[in-house]
């Protein structure tokens, strides 16, 4: 099994910016942390980057917060798949916010390469994940409570991405179980 970090593909899609948000910070500190949050579909407004022509993806990166916004078609195969809790929040239009819910123990603390600044961990260098099962798309959350907001995405959501065109992402491979 091979695990990906998952990033958005903003040299080759449009990129957003948040136009206008009601979310207050507590919201805002809940997004991608493995929390549910309620968010009513005025209360984000968004713009996409004009500075570049590029073509707008299934799902884009919004540079005023962490997570990906996609589209309509992405949300209705997306929301079909067994392993994947994700809450979507509807919102502009056809648009999603996607609010990831995996959030998940599965490093190996002794094996990984922690990015440290000041004593604080703040990401990841090099994870190295326990040989266990993993949903589809999750994030790490540390023994300290603290969550790593990358997210990281297993070969069956790489192969759904690729099998049904969507536009949008980049997979970057970290880990391989036949490897470590």
């Amino acid at each position: 099994m091979k695990i990906y970090l998952l990033d958005k593909d903003v040299d080759n899609y449009r990129s957003c910016f948040i136009k206008k948000t009601s979310l207050d910070k507590k919201q805002l500190r809940s997004f991608n942390k493995g929390e549910t949050i309620t968010i009513n579909d005025s209360a984000i407004e968004f713009y996409f980057d004009q500075e570049r022509d590029y073509p707008i993806g299934n799902v884009f990166h919004c540079w005023d917060m962490k997570g990906f916004l996609i589209d309509e078609y992405f949300y209705k195969l997306f929301s079909k798949m067994s392993n994947s809790n994700i809450q979507f929040i509807k919102f502009q239009k056809n648009f999603y916010l996607f609010n990831n819910l995996n959030v998940i123990s599965g490093l190996d603390i002794n094996k990984t390469e922690f990015e440290i600044i000041q004593d604080i961990i703040v990401g990841v260098k090099r994870p190295v994940f326990l040989n266990q099962k993993y949903p589809s798309i999750f994030q790490i959350k540390l023994s300290t409570g603290f969550v790593i907001r990358d997210y990281y995405v297993t070969d069956e959501f790489k192969k759904f991405v690729i099998d049904n065109n969507i536009k949008g992402f980049l997979f970057k491979e970290v880990w391989d179980s036949e490897k470590d």
